[in-house]
Protein backbone atom coordinates (compact mmCIF):
# COMPACT_ATOMS: atom_id res chain seq x y z
CA UNK A 1 0.00 0.00 0.00
CA UNK A 2 1.68 3.69 -1.30
CA UNK A 3 1.96 6.31 1.42
CA UNK A 4 -1.10 8.79 0.19
CA UNK A 5 1.05 12.03 -0.12
CA UNK A 6 -1.68 14.62 -0.07
CA UNK A 7 -2.62 13.93 3.04
CA UNK A 8 1.01 13.48 4.73
CA UNK A 9 1.37 16.78 2.65
CA UNK A 10 -1.45 18.31 4.48
CA UNK A 11 -0.66 17.02 8.22
CA UNK A 12 3.19 18.76 7.48
CA UNK A 13 1.54 21.94 6.47
CA UNK A 14 -0.71 21.54 9.50
CA UNK A 15 2.21 20.55 11.81
CA UNK A 16 4.32 23.19 10.00
CA UNK A 17 1.69 25.80 10.97
CA UNK A 18 0.86 24.68 14.02
CA UNK A 19 4.57 25.53 15.19
CA UNK A 20 4.66 28.64 13.48
CA UNK A 21 1.74 29.48 15.51
CA UNK A 22 2.73 28.36 18.88
CA UNK A 23 6.27 29.94 17.97
CA UNK A 24 4.78 33.23 17.26
CA UNK A 25 1.67 33.14 19.86
CA UNK A 26 2.91 31.15 22.27
CA UNK A 27 7.08 30.79 22.54
CA UNK A 28 7.16 34.37 21.87
CA UNK A 29 5.73 35.60 24.68
CA UNK A 30 6.48 32.82 27.42
CA UNK A 31 10.26 33.49 25.93
CA UNK A 32 9.09 37.09 26.59
CA UNK A 33 7.94 36.64 30.24
CA UNK A 34 10.85 34.42 30.95
CA UNK A 35 13.38 36.17 30.46
CA UNK A 36 10.86 39.32 32.12
CA UNK A 37 11.06 37.05 35.43
CA UNK A 38 14.66 36.24 34.83
CA UNK A 39 15.58 40.03 34.62
CA UNK A 40 13.52 40.64 37.57
CA UNK A 41 14.63 38.07 39.53
CA UNK A 42 18.37 39.31 38.32
CA UNK A 43 17.36 42.46 39.73
CA UNK A 44 15.52 41.46 43.00
CA UNK A 45 18.99 39.42 43.73
CA UNK A 46 21.33 42.35 42.98
CA UNK A 47 19.36 44.39 45.13
CA UNK A 48 19.53 41.61 48.30
CA UNK A 49 23.60 41.43 47.31
CA UNK A 50 23.25 45.60 47.61
CA UNK A 51 20.60 45.43 50.80
CA UNK A 52 23.12 42.98 52.45
CA UNK A 53 26.32 44.72 51.49
CA UNK A 54 24.50 48.28 52.79
CA UNK A 55 23.14 46.20 55.91
CA UNK A 56 26.66 44.72 56.38
CA UNK A 57 28.33 48.62 56.17
CA UNK A 58 25.99 49.74 58.28
CA UNK A 59 26.37 46.81 61.10
CA UNK A 60 30.35 47.80 60.27
CA UNK A 61 29.46 51.65 61.44
CA UNK A 62 26.93 50.59 64.66
CA UNK A 63 30.20 48.45 65.47
CA UNK A 64 32.37 51.23 65.21
CA UNK A 65 29.47 53.93 66.99
CA UNK A 66 29.33 51.60 69.65
CA UNK A 67 32.86 51.27 70.12
CA UNK A 68 33.27 55.02 70.09
CA UNK A 69 30.55 55.10 72.04
CA UNK A 70 31.92 52.81 74.87
CA UNK A 71 35.32 54.91 74.25
CA UNK A 72 33.45 58.29 75.45
CA UNK A 73 31.50 56.76 78.23
CA UNK A 74 34.97 55.76 79.24
CA UNK A 75 36.49 58.97 78.84
CA UNK A 76 33.10 60.50 80.61
CA UNK A 77 33.37 58.56 83.38
CA UNK A 78 36.72 59.05 84.17
CA UNK A 79 36.20 63.29 83.52
CA UNK A 80 33.56 62.80 85.98
CA UNK A 81 35.61 60.89 88.62
CA UNK A 82 38.45 63.74 87.85
CA UNK A 83 35.82 66.72 88.30
CA UNK A 84 34.37 64.71 91.19
CA UNK A 85 37.47 64.40 92.89
CA UNK A 86 38.41 68.17 91.83
CA UNK A 87 34.96 69.41 93.42
CA UNK A 88 35.32 67.67 96.63
CA UNK A 89 38.81 69.03 96.87
CA UNK A 90 37.40 72.25 96.07
CA UNK A 91 34.86 72.10 98.42
CA UNK A 92 37.16 70.84 100.96
CA UNK A 93 39.28 73.69 100.78
CA UNK A 94 36.60 75.98 100.28
CA UNK A 95 35.28 74.51 103.84
CA UNK A 96 38.37 75.15 105.77
CA UNK A 97 38.64 78.10 104.25
CA UNK A 98 35.19 79.62 105.37
CA UNK A 99 35.74 77.75 108.78
CA UNK A 100 38.91 79.73 109.34
CA UNK A 101 37.18 82.65 108.16
CA UNK A 102 34.31 82.05 110.46
CA UNK A 103 37.03 81.42 113.38
CA UNK A 104 38.71 84.66 112.61
CA UNK A 105 35.21 86.38 112.37
CA UNK A 106 34.64 85.07 115.95
CA UNK A 107 37.62 86.08 117.48
CA UNK A 108 37.21 89.87 115.62
CA UNK A 109 33.64 89.80 117.00
CA UNK A 110 34.68 88.96 120.57
CA UNK A 111 37.46 91.09 120.49
CA UNK A 112 35.36 93.84 119.28
CA UNK A 113 33.08 92.83 122.05
CA UNK A 114 35.77 92.89 124.65
CA UNK A 115 36.66 96.31 123.46
CA UNK A 116 32.89 97.62 123.48
CA UNK A 117 32.51 96.15 126.91
CA UNK A 118 36.06 98.01 128.13
CA UNK A 119 34.83 101.08 126.50
CA UNK A 120 31.61 100.86 128.37
CA UNK A 121 33.22 100.78 131.62
CA UNK A 122 35.66 103.11 131.22
CA UNK A 123 32.68 105.55 130.24
CA UNK A 124 30.94 104.19 133.02
CA UNK A 125 34.11 104.77 135.29
CA UNK A 126 34.97 108.27 133.85
CA UNK A 127 31.73 109.59 133.84
CA UNK A 128 31.21 108.66 137.79
CA UNK A 129 34.89 109.57 138.62
CA UNK A 130 33.52 112.71 137.46
CA UNK A 131 30.69 112.99 139.20
CA UNK A 132 31.70 111.53 142.47
CA UNK A 133 33.92 115.09 141.82
CA UNK A 134 31.25 117.04 141.33
CA UNK A 135 29.17 116.27 144.40
CA UNK A 136 32.79 116.59 146.16
CA UNK A 137 33.11 120.20 144.97
CA UNK A 138 29.50 120.87 144.83
CA UNK A 139 30.03 123.15 148.34
CA UNK A 140 30.05 126.36 147.70
CA UNK A 141 33.58 127.69 146.75
CA UNK A 142 35.47 130.19 149.21
CA UNK A 143 36.17 133.65 147.77
CA UNK A 144 39.70 133.18 147.01
CA UNK A 145 38.54 130.22 144.85
CA UNK A 146 35.70 132.05 142.67
CA UNK A 147 38.80 135.32 142.77
CA UNK A 148 41.02 132.43 141.01
CA UNK A 149 38.74 131.50 138.86
CA UNK A 150 38.07 135.68 137.90
CA UNK A 151 41.59 135.75 137.08
CA UNK A 152 41.89 133.23 134.53
CA UNK A 153 38.96 134.62 133.22
CA UNK A 154 40.58 137.80 132.76
CA UNK A 155 43.54 136.46 131.42
CA UNK A 156 41.66 134.36 128.72
CA UNK A 157 39.52 137.36 128.05
CA UNK A 158 42.82 139.63 127.50
CA UNK A 159 44.72 137.12 125.29
CA UNK A 160 41.43 137.00 122.67
CA UNK A 161 42.55 138.77 119.20
CA UNK A 162 41.80 141.77 118.47
CA UNK A 163 38.54 141.42 116.57
CA UNK A 164 36.96 139.45 118.57
CA UNK A 165 37.83 142.28 121.53
CA UNK A 166 35.83 145.28 119.23
CA UNK A 167 32.51 146.14 120.53
CA UNK A 168 31.27 147.45 117.54
CA UNK A 169 29.27 149.85 118.34
CA UNK A 170 27.41 148.80 121.47
CA UNK A 171 29.21 145.68 122.88
CA UNK A 172 27.51 143.36 125.37
CA UNK A 173 28.99 140.07 126.79
CA UNK A 174 26.96 137.63 129.48
CA UNK A 175 28.95 137.37 132.37
CA UNK A 176 27.35 133.56 134.18
CA UNK A 177 28.44 132.70 137.70
CA UNK A 178 27.77 129.58 139.72
CA UNK A 179 26.22 131.73 142.54
CA UNK A 180 24.57 135.27 142.61
CA UNK A 181 26.98 138.09 142.71
CA UNK A 182 26.17 140.94 145.07
CA UNK A 183 26.15 144.36 143.88
CA UNK A 184 30.42 144.65 145.02
CA UNK A 185 30.97 141.50 143.06
CA UNK A 186 29.38 142.67 140.48
CA UNK A 187 30.76 145.84 140.10
CA UNK A 188 34.43 144.63 140.93
CA UNK A 189 33.60 141.86 138.21
CA UNK A 190 32.67 144.09 135.68
CA UNK A 191 35.54 146.60 135.84
CA UNK A 192 38.01 143.60 135.42
CA UNK A 193 36.45 142.17 132.41
CA UNK A 194 35.83 146.17 130.76
CA UNK A 195 40.12 146.35 131.69
CA UNK A 196 40.10 142.59 129.68
CA UNK A 197 38.39 143.23 126.58
CA UNK A 198 38.68 147.23 126.56
CA UNK A 199 36.41 150.46 127.03
CA UNK A 200 32.82 149.92 125.10
CA UNK A 201 31.59 146.52 126.98
CA UNK A 202 28.39 146.51 128.69
CA UNK A 203 28.17 143.98 131.00
CA UNK A 204 25.36 141.38 132.30
CA UNK A 205 25.38 138.87 135.10
CA UNK A 206 23.33 135.72 134.65
CA UNK A 207 23.38 132.42 137.65
CA UNK A 208 24.01 128.51 136.77
CA UNK A 209 24.71 126.60 139.85
CA UNK A 210 25.94 123.67 137.48
CA UNK A 211 29.02 125.65 136.89
CA UNK A 212 29.63 124.71 140.60
CA UNK A 213 31.94 127.05 140.92
CA UNK A 214 33.83 129.60 138.70
CA UNK A 215 32.56 131.92 135.49
CA UNK A 216 31.79 131.84 132.37
CA UNK A 217 31.71 135.04 129.65
CA UNK A 218 29.90 134.91 126.44
CA UNK A 219 30.40 137.48 123.99
CA UNK A 220 29.03 138.09 120.46
CA UNK A 221 31.81 136.09 119.01
CA UNK A 222 33.44 134.22 121.65
CA UNK A 223 32.94 132.18 124.89
CA UNK A 224 35.09 131.75 127.52
CA UNK A 225 34.83 129.60 130.69
CA UNK A 226 36.72 128.76 133.35
CA UNK A 227 34.34 127.20 136.13
CA UNK A 228 34.45 123.50 137.50
CA UNK A 229 31.80 122.42 135.04
CA UNK A 230 34.50 123.14 131.93
CA UNK A 231 37.26 121.28 134.05
CA UNK A 232 35.23 118.27 134.95
CA UNK A 233 33.88 118.23 131.23
CA UNK A 234 37.54 118.45 129.75
CA UNK A 235 38.56 115.46 132.22
CA UNK A 236 35.48 113.68 131.43
CA UNK A 237 36.59 113.98 127.49
CA UNK A 238 40.36 113.09 127.98
CA UNK A 239 39.24 109.92 130.29
CA UNK A 240 37.38 109.29 126.60
CA UNK A 241 40.11 109.85 125.19
CA UNK A 242 42.12 107.07 126.62
CA UNK A 243 43.13 103.76 124.68
CA UNK A 244 42.48 100.67 127.25
CA UNK A 245 46.25 98.43 126.08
Amino acid sequence: MSPDWWTLGIQFLNVAILVWLMAHFFWKPVASMIDRRRDRVSRTLAEAREAARTVEAERAEVARIRSGFEAERDKLLADARDEARDTASDLLTRARKQAEEIRQDAMAEAERERAAEAESWRETASHLAVDIAGKLLSAPAPDEVQAGFLDGIVTELSELPERSRDPGGEGRVTVTSAAPLDPAGQAACSGRIQDALGPGWAVDFETDSDLIAGFEVSGPSFVVRNSWRATLERIRRELDDVELA
